[in-house]
């Protein structure tokens, strides 16, 4: 199969047509060849190569290779990244920070990690200064590539993302241990190739108090002589459901009380597990409105699943 043509063709339907005059097995194992041969990327050329390769397997099936998207975004200083990412949301392969030179995207020197993978055993994980010591020679050419691309036919991953706050009360250190193990379950656990396009995903933030900041459902709460600021906050603030970066989101965030770290662990487990339904609740009254093709109720069958054995 010519991967240069595939590389040519932009339009993701146009990429379809052609690939299903292939036969599926042949073109497989094409694109899995340019894919190993293109996962340590030199340059802005071959990284895009690997999007359009990702983009390719995406439509005919990466058979036995664990699936990844080659993705494109932007550190909060503007810098523009690029990473191989699994559907639980791992890393694989090469990450990498880029910087612009001139017309183009050149790679930064120590802005390269490696991260191992299961379908190649005997490369290790490399940090970025093991990395630069490897491969100390960094690809400075113009390849003629005005920007990165990032691949468009992403994976369905896990709708439910519950996330925490950075700083907290070290009392609260087996409750983000908790909420660690549930994230990691629900990525790896729930069905998202089975609920519709409807919906992309369901935010969910912990925000625990911390010495500098602590949370409150009611003023009659908040001491009289706290230590650090005090918020008087509602137990889940709902966002709006809108878009972002072309699919649908709803964003919460769940407000935890300093008393909270005093209770034993399964009741704040029981909270999280009420939390979450009332916000699927939630969730598929909003979608109903939409009438947005999205099944709710197999999300909830599989968040109750995880949850009877967290």
């Amino acid at each position: 199969m010519d991967i240069d043509a595939l590389e040519r063709i932009d339009d993701l339907d146009e990429l379809a047509v052609r690939l299903a005059d292939e036969d599926a097995s042949s073109a497989r194992s094409a694109l899995h060849e340019a894919f190993f041969s293109l996962v340590e990327y030199e340059n802005a050329a071959e990284w895009n190569r690997l999007v359009r390769v990702c983009e390719a397997l995406a439509i005919v099936g990466w058979g036995d290779v664990e699936p990844v998207d080659a993705r494109a975004e932007r550190w909060l200083n503007g810098r523009p990244y690029t990473d191989l990412m699994t559907r639980a949301f791992e890393k694989r392969f090469l990450s990498a920070g880029w910087s612009r030179m001139g017309d183009t995207f050149v790679l930064g020197e120590q802005d390269r990690f490696y991260y191992a993978s299961p379908e190649l055993p005997e490369r290790p994980k490399r940090d970025t200064n093991e990395y630069a010591r490897a491969h100390p020679d960094v690809d400075r050419a113009d390849h003629g590539v005005a920007a990165l691309a990032t691949q468009r036919n992403l994976l369905a991953r896990n709708p439910i993302r519950v996330t925490r706050s950075g700083a907290y009360f070290d009392a609260f250190a087996p409750h983000v241990e908790a909420l660690v193990a549930l994230r990691h379950r629900l990525d790896r656990e729930t069905r998202p190739e089975a609920y519709g396009p409807g919906f992309g995903y369901l935010g969910v933030l912990y925000a625990f108090s911390y010495p500098l900041e602590q949370y409150y459902f009611r003023e009659e709460d908040v001491p009289d002589s706290p230590r650090g600021r005090t918020f008087v906050r509602e137990r889940l603030a709902l966002g709006r459901l809108a878009k972002a970066k072309g699919e649908l989101r709803l964003t919460v965030t769940r407000y935890v009380p300093p008393d909270a770290a005093g209770r034993p662990l399964d009741a704040f487990k029981a909270e999280v597990a009420d939390d979450l339904r009332s916000l699927l609740d939630t969730l598929a009254a909003r979608l109903a409105k939409r009438k947005a093709d999205y099944d709710v109720d197999a999300v909830r069958a599989d968040l109750e699943a995880v949850l009877a054995s967290w």
